[in-house]
């Protein structure tokens, strides 16, 4: 195995040398590691993702709030009978 400043790289005899498992499972894991990038409106401060997630919720609830309930068609009212 031979030493390197990113990590332990090992050596093989059938092809170029591959990285180590948890050189890989860093490389995967930076983007989790990046801070958020934040919108700063006067007093308001927040990040982009928490941003698209309130913006998510507030349209399910507008379409939970137009979308028409199943079965549920306006009622015809029956005709009475004894003419009243």
């Amino acid at each position: 195995m031979l030493a390197t400043r990113r990590g332990v790289v090992a050596a093989s005899p059938y092809g170029p040398p591959q990285r180590a498992a948890a050189d890989t499972e860093r490389k995967e894991s930076a983007a989790l590691d990046t801070p958020a990038t934040y919108l700063n409106w006067n007093f308001i401060l927040i990040s982009i993702p928490n941003l698209l997630m309130i913006l998510g919720m507030i349209a399910l609830f507008v379409v939970a709030l137009l979308a028409p309930f199943p079965g549920h068609d306006d009622p015809v009212e029956p005709e009475h009978a004894d003419g009243a």
